[in-house]
């Protein structure tokens, strides 16, 4: 009772078909959303905010008002990409200012290594 290659093909096909799975566009590798509420997506966040300011070498204070957008990627390691709402606040002849800037951050991590390496790859001024 030899089945063909064909054959089983296509009750593999029909059972697919059948059993509810749909098929997606994903890839091992691929960037995922991520769960925005996570912890560890919360954290790499508020790291990311850090080397903005960091960056701009100001005495601003720096805080994250919302993350727009993340994404997950495993490479070597995780790759997260995030859009954020940062929040700037500076203090001016006695004038609280506040702007807000979207930033386009990609923090990869590697935990076995206590590694961490962030990249700013932009901050835009957006008008509230």
């Amino acid at each position: 009772m030899g089945f063909t290659h064909q054959a089983l093909f296509t009750v593999l096909l029909v059972f697919m078909l059948f059993s509810g799975h749909t098929y997606t566009e994903e890839c091992a590798g691929c960037p995922i959303p991520a769960n925005l509420s996570d912890p560890m997506v919360q954290k790499y966040a508020q790291d990311a905010v850090a080397e903005i300011k960091k960056e701009t070498n100001h005495m601003s204070l720096y805080y994250l008002e919302e993350i727009i957008n993340a994404t997950v990627q495993v490479v070597a390691g995780i790759l997260y990409h995030y859009e954020l709402i940062v929040l700037r606040t500076d203090l001016y002849e006695g004038l609280i200012l506040r702007e807000k800037d979207l930033c386009n951050v990609d923090v990869w991590v590697k935990e076995w290594e206590d590694f961490e390496n962030i990249t700013v790859n932009s901050c835009e001024r957006q008008f509230n």
